[in-house]
């Protein structure tokens, strides 16, 4: 027995990372703050997808793209009037590069679409629809933009922009929000009623912020390319998809894409998404600091599906399972091995 146990010891330490990599395609959330909504479940991507808990990671090797769904999964989540309200996250794109994309954006679903329907600002898929980037980045650079698409006359594919790279305090040890750690992300949709006035986004990390403000004056694409926006972030159709995609013409985002390639083995990933009920960066109030969130420690009973956690138990039940037994195998060949004098 006791030359066998290395082999198992072996086995184990080949299959248990291999057990821990295990990704799937949809999985539960599990929200503690929860606000408007309540449990939802993540749906779509090829592969590269794994859900835990308050968490869903992106593997870039299968450019996954997945959508918030209704608790049953069949449906897209779509959000309540979002005027007056704010939508929180955390995001940690550490292990990106130039040319990688991590997403995380609204779309406008007409509502009535099945769940294959898709549509962007880019003319993507089915239509044209109005689309509203929260997050597109990698360490070196970040940009949120507000797509109007369907009001008479207004350019759409390019949109209204806020694009901050290394020289502003945004990338790798940078003084302003360190890209090699995670950070937090807000947008508020600020006005009432059903009459949209501004979108105020915010970056936080460690007490330090940077921020940005969308008005009709600020976009000058056209007139009240922001406030024409009512009706739809007011409408309920938006749907949260989240991505993760790379390519070679990426430099309009990062300016240093150039010949490089995003790693396949790298991962993004968004945390602790939040609809709150109030409005958290605001113009009027300039001063105000986001508060960080932290994600509350879940139950052992909680339920979620694809989540690294599950698999981690099995691993680590496996190991006790292994060790036991090789002991108590020791033992017994041991106690029968015979003396020689």
């Amino acid at each position: 027995m006791h030359k066998t146990t290395p082999f198992l010891f072996t086995l184990l330490l080949v299959l248990l990372p291999t057990t821990l990599c295990q990704l799937t395609d949809r999985g539960l959330l599990n929200w503690d703050n929860l606000g408007t909504w309540g449990n939802t479940q993540v749906a779509g991507g090829n592969g590269g997808v794994t859900v835990n808990y308050r968490t869903v990671s992106l593997l870039q090797q299968y450019e996954p793209r997945v959508y918030l769904m209704n608790a049953g999964g069949s449906t897209y989540y779509r959000f309540p009037n979002l005027i007056g309200k704010t939508i929180t996250f955390t995001v940690d794109v550490s292990s990106t590069t130039c040319s990688c994309n991590a997403a995380f954006y609204l779309v406008q679903f007409p509502s009535g679409s099945s769940n294959s329907f898709y549509c962007d600002a880019q003319g993507s898929g089915s239509s044209l629809c109005n689309e509203i980037d929260l997050f597109e980045a990698n360490t070196h650079a970040f940009q949120a933009t507000i797509h109007n698409c369907l009001s008479p006359g207004n350019p759409c594919q390019w949109g209204c922009a806020w694009n901050v790279k290394s020289a502003n305090g945004y990338g790798p040890n940078a003084g302003t929000i360190n890209t090699n750690k995670p950070f937090q992300v807000a947008m508020s949709f600020i006005g009432s009623g059903s009459t949209l006035q501004t979108i105020g986004v915010r970056l936080t990390q460690n007490g330090k912020s940077m921020e940005n403000f969308y008005t009709d004056s600020s976009c000058t694409l056209s007139s009240k390319y922001i406030s024409g926006l009512s009706s739809a972030v007011s409408s309920g159709e938006f749907v949260l998809a989240m991505s993760y995609w790379s390519s070679s013409g990426m430099s309009w985002l990062d300016g240093c894409t150039n010949g490089n390639t995003c790693p396949t083995s790298s991962t993004i990933s968004f945390s602790s998404i939040e609809l709150e009920n109030s409005v958290t960066v605001s113009n009027a109030n300039a001063d105000s600091s986001l508060t960080a969130k932290e994600s509350s420690s879940s139950s052992p009973s909680d339920s979620f599906v694809g989540s690294v956690g599950f698999y981690v138990l099995i691993g680590v039940g496996a190991l006790v399972v292994v060790v036991v037994v090789a002991l108590i195998s020791w033992k017994v060949t041991a106690s029968s091995r015979p003396e020689f004098a």
